[in-house]
């Protein structure tokens, strides 16, 4: 009887070679496809919150027909002198939230600033606690996308303002306000408010990392000049 040898030792070794490529091709495949899932997730989620919460400009060709903002702010006196202004400033400031602007020669108080959506709970306030106190309403025109673009930055400004005022709310990071507006489309050097939003994006890109209280009325007057810049003031008695 004849018997065929085989080199079980060789034929091991390519054996375990030959598992080895297997195992090593799979893995690359399967990282490269979870990696791709995983990035396209990722991305769909920033740009959803992004969306979500800052209302991200996508479209930068837009038809700017017949669009327009409206902020509102309560005056709460006028002073001749800075002193007498900020001490009743700083008496208000145990009831609403409030900061002094010098204009027109005299030393306003003011409430923060507010869109339509939030505006009547502050109203409210005012009157339930006897303020004397009136409205003024900046009107904008949205004609081209510079001003766009300015007002959503407003709109998110005041968003992180307001949560700053919130009980409990020491400070509020600002990086992902930062990002965000590091996200817009570039607009044409040209346009209208062309210096002013950049002027505007650089403010924002220099505030702390984290913003605490003592900055509000600071920001609130930033705010103010800008809209004085391109509102259309109307006062309501």
């Amino acid at each position: 009887m004849r018997y065929t040898i085989y080199n079980l030792k060789k034929k091991g070794k390519n054996s375990f070679f030959f598992l080895l490529i297997v195992i090593l091709v799979a893995t690359i495949i399967l990282s490269t496809s979870m990696f791709n899932l995983w990035g396209e997730k990722v991305s769909k989620f920033i740009m959803g919150n992004s969306e979500k919460q800052l209302n991200i400009i996508e479209e930068k060709n837009q038809n700017f027909s017949d669009l327009s903002a409206r902020f509102l702010i309560m005056q709460m006196g006028a002073y001749n002198s800075k002193e007498g202004a900020i001490q009743q400033c700083d008496t208000l400031k145990s009831v609403i939230n409030s900061f002094v602007i010098e204009d027109d020669s005299k030393f306003k108080i003011f409430t923060g600033i507010y869109d339509e959506e939030n505006f009547s709970e502050i109203e409210e306030k005012i009157v339930s606690n006897g303020i004397d106190a009136f409205k003024i309403t900046y009107e904008i025109t949205i004609d081209e996308e510079s001003t766009y673009e300015l007002i959503e930055i407003i709109k998110a400004h005041i968003q992180h303002l307001t949560n700053l005022t919130k009980s409990n709310v020491e400070s509020i990071e600002t990086e992902p306000f930062k990002n965000w507006i590091a996200m817009l489309p570039i607009v044409d050097e040209n346009s209208k408010n062309y210096a002013l939003l950049e002027e505007y994006k650089e403010y924002i890109n220099e505030l702390p990392s984290k913003l605490q209280i003592d900055k509000l009325e600071e920001n609130y007057i930033y705010i103010y000049n800008i809209l004085n810049k391109i509102g259309n003031k109307k006062i309501r008695v």
